[in-house]
Order: C-alpha cells, then sequence, then structure tokens
C-alpha cells in the first residue's frame, strides 16, 4: 500500500486495500486509510448511491460513534460571534438620524436563517445548522476578525438535554486529513483500536478545515454525509476542534436547540501572533 498526496493513486491501490481487509467484518475499521477512502468515493464516484465500501464505512462509523457520545444538560452554555454591529435609533433631526451608536447585533441577527443556508461542512445547501463553540474566545478567532473590527459575541443558551458526537476524541494529533498523515511505504501494521482512532481523527479534522469561499463545494460532500448519519442516528449536533483556538466548534443540528440570552460589542484590540512556512511541490 502506498499514498500519494490528497488522492492520487488512491483510487486503484487505496481502494483495493481497504476491500480486502473490511470484508469480514463491517462494523470495523480495519485500514488507517479509511476515511481517504470514502471521501474520494463520494466525491470521485458514487454520491447519492453507496457502494459496497461506503457502506462498510458508514457501518463501522455508526458502530464506533457510541464510543464518542457527550451529554450536555439544559441551560449549557456555548457562544457565537458575527463580524459588525448594528446602531442605535439615535435622535432624529430633519429626517437625519444624529448620534447613532454602534450597538451589539440583534438577537434574530445572531442566528443563521432558516432559508436560504449556504454550503458548509457541517450543513447541505438549503439545511441550516446552529454553528457555536465552547469557548468565548474561539468563537471570535472562528470568525476571522482583522484589527480594529467591531464583532458582536452572543452566549447561547440550549433549551434540553443534548446528545452530542464528540470528534475530539481520538488518540492521534493530525495536520492534515488522510495521506497526509500516513506512513508512505509503511510496512506498520495497526491496530484495530488504532485503525478506530486515526479515522475519527481524520473525521474531525475534515469538519475542522475552515470553509473558505474559494472551496470546491464537493469538499464538503463526506462531512456532510456524515453529518446526515449522525442526524438520522438521532444526536443534536457534533463537536470538532478549532483550527483557530484551543476551544472546540459545536454544530447542533436544529436552530431551536439554543437560544441567545446576553449579546455584547467587542473591539478587537490585538490580532494573535502567526507562523508560516514555504510550501514545496
Amino acid at each position: 500500500m502506498y499514498y500519494t498526496n490528497k488522492y492520487g493513486d488512491v483510487g486503484v491501490e487505496l481502494e483495493k486495500s481497504m476491500t480486502i481487509k473490511q470484508n469480514n467484518d463491517t462494523t470495523i475499521f480495519r485500514d488507517p486509510a479509511a476515511y481517504l477512502c470514502f471521501s474520494f468515493h463520494v466525491q470521485e464516484k458514487y454520491r447519492y448511491i453507496h457502494n459496497q465500501d461506503t457502506v462498510r464505512f458508514l457501518n463501522a462509523v455508526r458502530e464506533t460513534i457510541k464510543n464518542r457520545e457527550k451529554y450536555f444538560p439544559k441551560n449549557t452554555k456555548f457562544w457565537r460571534a458575527q463580524l459588525g454591529s448594528s446602531k442605535s435609533e439615535g435622535v432624529k433631526f430633519q429626517n437625519k438620524k444624529l448620534n447613532q451608536k454602534a450597538i451589539p447585533h440583534p438577537p434574530e441577527r445572531m442566528k443563521p436563517p432558516a432559508e436560504g443556508a449556504k454550503e458548509g461542512r457541517v450543513n447541505s445547501k438549503g439545511i441550516p445548522c446552529l454553528y457555536l463553540a465552547t469557548k468565548k474566545m474561539t468563537a471570535i478567532q472562528e470568525v476571522r476578525p482583522w484589527l480594529d473590527t467591531k464583532i458582536s459575541v452572543a452566549t447561547f443558551q440550549t433549551v434540553k438535554d443534548l446528545r452530542l458526537v464528540d470528534c475530539t476524541i481520538n488518540g492521534y494529533k493530525l495536520y492534515g486529513i488522510g495521506n497526509d498523515n500516513l506512513e508512505s511505504g509503511s510496512k506498520k501494521e495497526e491496530t484495530l483500536s488504532e485503525c478506530e482512532e486515526r479515522t475519527w481523527s481524520c473525521i474531525d479534522q475534515a469538519f475542522s478545515i475552515p470553509v473558505d469561499p474559494s472551496d470546491n463545494k464537493t469538499d464538503y460532500v463526506p462531512t456532510q454525509i456524515l453529518t446526515e448519519l449522525f442526524r438520522h442516528e438521532g444526536y443534536d449536533g457534533i463537536i470538532y476542534n478549532s483550527k483557530f483556538a484551543k476551544g472546540h466548534n459545536v454544530a447542533l443540528f436544529a436552530l431551536n436547540l439554543a437560544e441567545p440570552v446576553d449579546i455584547k460589542l467587542y473591539n478587537i484590540t490585538k490580532i494573535p501572533r502567526f507562523g508560516f512556512k514555504e510550501v514545496h511541490p
């Protein structure tokens, strides 16, 4: 077995390996590249009608999801940030409004619209979900503000007990997904437990990649399929790591599972330091 960048020859060697290793038991992961193969299938081959390998993968996800359940009681607090602010009414003078001040966005602005939802890594187009964070700083950094930007930050409170899929429970810290984290040409065999942890690490990474307007929307297909599986299994949402801060992101599958109870306006006074390195082909 070997691996190349993103897909490369994955369609031949990876598929062959995964099919051979997984056909004896459809409820466990037997290959460290399980997520990569699934991602390739649903983006490049069978998107809506799943082939046997995709069915095996989803069955294994369904079985191992039980090890990653996390419960939050009613009234748990999460945070959501939105760029910008609204304006106060001010004073009317000669049909003009004077002395208007910047104020936080109203509660209805702090939730996504019920209709017209755009594509996301969790939600499909037209099916909105509520993106939150476990920490205020995480919520702020997720919107990627610039220096001196005004940010409206809402504290949300859950309206019922929630059962979520915690994708952050894994044993690997990855810096990319799929074959970027596999040893090229390695003959090392991983245990079933290691394969499971690596696969869920890849799932977490896939959800954590920031959405960009220039993204190819087919890149969202694998995580959107997983989201539908989680919803079908009765979960209220998912937890996944943030690429911008130490906290976690939370995506709730229904907009009415949490409501804003407090909204404050902040001004960004400092941008966290960042690093960079040259990318070689």
